[in-house]
């Protein structure tokens, strides 16, 4: 399964692929969303006397405008205040809090490792309070980033700015509180070496809670119920550039120009036993966003097992199941036990798979198996998970559809549209055309009814359907007649016939007997990804007396 860009080098390769897989692997070093709470986990107490003498009591969730107003009065000016002086209910680790970190922020073993939330601080931040651009001092050694958290105290401005390797992110709290569902929270967690600011508050009040994030190292994550059995996803950053990274390979005649097989490898830890289907609910982070985005895109990944063979040089085998290989046993390597099973039918084989990004060893399926050679020992078969999608070969719809009119692909943005159908309108124009230009005039009407179909999303969506039910293949397959494939008779007379026709990257197309009764017409090539419909007509042998 090596990959195959015709005509391209290995190197450039790399780097037409680079932008889009440093959309998933160079994350922001941050992430921050809303989370709607219990009213009572937005209650605080704190005191108003430094002898201790005095304390009140404010819940954010319902408090009028004039308590939040003597909150504020009683700390704006001191601006933070330690633990010793006030008492949250809201813990992180009662709450879908320390996943989210755990399952956005962190990846690989780190994500499995408990967290602790520990209190470090309140502030108030008033009109024209700010905090000027600095790095966190870890606490202590276990300390690995910071959990800001807002409550929902009408306010704007306050916005967080973090700074890393040269790039900025902002995240404002305020704007995601006005519309955000009643007793939300808005969260931000970091690492520790980010550069990170407060700018000014421009009217209210900003509270937040600080805590230090640390690792325990000793002990797992543990199984308490969380408040929201569905919590939202964050605001990922990353999401927005890896689609329009994509929009542009689906649009590169350089990027698979006759289609193929698109590789993810999983970058975050998932618990398989015997089947993979429950894994789809469960993808995380940057997982998640390659999954979502290419369906979104009118895509259909799928999960794999990408088993190495420590056996033989190829690449490995790609199952969409969970192999049982404790039934197992040979003197092969894993790519013939899976085939030896039966269910080769399941294998991607034979198709080149271009990756996009790399395994990781922290995401390995490791089962043993035994293996009979010149005598009995135990192997292990390696496999990662990753998601494989079929990308349709470039200008592969129909000429006389509203995308081939504009020349655009199924995939290109609302700007591309626009763009593209603003030069379509200059190039075509009657008014703009030669006299000895033998090409028939353009049909204007015809390319405003695309740009008016394609820039609604209700129309495109039906659009798009409509070209899905007439199409004969997800990849705009050919029609050949069987009368042009060779047939190869078997040795014997019960033999299956098998007919094949070379296909032009080497391999060939191949279909028997078996295939001609059950009516099958679309055939794979065993070498690449193109697909040819075979057209042909059963004739029922008339029996004579």
């Amino acid at each position: 399964m090596v990959s195959r860009f015709v005509g391209v080098s290995l190197r450039h390769i790399q780097q037409i692929l680079t932008p889009l897989r440093e959309s998933i692997t160079h994350k922001p070093p941050f992430v921050g969303g809303l989370l709607q709470l219990p009213p009572s986990h937005l209650s605080l107490f704190y005191k108003t006397t430094k002898d201790s003498h005095g304390s009140r009591h404010i819940n954010f969730a319902n408090a009028a405008p004039e308590e939040k107003e003597v909150m504020d009065e009683a700390y704006r000016k001191a601006r933070k205040m330690d633990t010793d002086r006030f008492s949250p209910l809201l813990l992180p680790d009662n709450t879908d809090l320390v996943k989210i970190v755990r399952d956005y922020l962190l990846e690989g073993t780190q994500s499995t490792l408990k967290i602790n939330a520990e209190l470090y601080k309140l502030n108030v931040y008033s009109q024209g309070s700010f905090f000027m651009s600095h790095v966190d001092t870890p606490r202590n050694e276990k300390m690995f980033g910071s959990l800001v958290v807002v409550y929902p105290t009408p306010h704007e401005g306050g916005s967080l700015v973090f700074r890393h390797h040269d790039e900025n992110w902002t995240f404002d709290s305020s704007a995601a509180l006005s519309s955000a569902l009643p007793n939300s929270i808005s969260y931000a967690a970091f690492f520790s070496d980010v550069d990170h600011e407060i700018l000014p508050v421009k009217s209210g009040h900003r509270v937040s809670l600080t805590y230090n994030l640390c690792f325990d190292d000793d002990e797992r994550p543990s199984a308490k119920p969380l408040v929201s059995e569905h919590p939202p996803a964050p605001m990922e950053e990353n999401e927005r550039k890896f689609r329009s990274e994509f929009e542009v390979l689906l649009n590169s005649p350089e990027f698979l120009p006759n289609g193929g097989l698109l590789g993810f490898k999983m970058r975050h830890l998932y618990q398989i036993n015997d089947k993979l289907e429950h894994v789809y609910g469960l993808l995380k982070a940057s997982d998640a966003i390659v999954y979502q985005n290419l369906r979104a895109l009118g895509f259909e990944p799928v999960l794999y097992l990408h088993y190495q063979d420590t056996f033989s040089r190829e690449d490995g085998r790609l199952v969409n199941y969970v192999p049982d290989f404790e039934n197992m046993c040979g003197d092969g390597g894993v790519a013939s036990l899976l085939w030896g099973t039966g269910w080769g039918d399941n294998c991607l084989s034979s198709e080149e798979v271009t990756w996009v990004t790399p395994k990781t060893t922290f995401n390995t399926l490791t089962t043993a198996y035994p293996h009979y050679g010149n005598e009995a020992t135990v192997q292990y078969a390696y496999a990662q998970l990753c998601l494989i999608v079929r990308i349709g070969s470039l200008g592969a719809s129909d000429s006389n559809d509203y995308y081939s009119l504009l020349g655009i692909t199924r995939y290109a943005s609302q700007d591309t549209i626009k763009a593209a159908y603003r030069s379509a309108l200059l190039r075509l124009h009657p008014d703009k055309r030669k006299l000895d230009d033998p090409a028939p005039p353009a049909n204007i009407g015809l390319l405003q009814d695309a740009f008016l179909t394609l820039s609604s999303a209700t129309l495109r969506t039906a659009y798009d359907e409509h070209l899905e039910q007439n199409r004969a293949s997800p990849r705009s397959a050919r029609v050949v007649s069987l009368e042009e494939f060779d047939c190869s008779e078997g040795p014997s007379d019960d033999a299956i016939s098998i007919w094949s026709l070379a296909c032009r990257c080497g391999g060939n197309f191949k279909i028997n007997e078996s295939d001609l009764e059950h009516g099958r017409h679309l055939v794979e090539c065993g070498g690449c990804s193109d697909v040819v419909w075979v057209g042909y007509e059963i004739v029922k042998e008339v029996e004579r007396d």
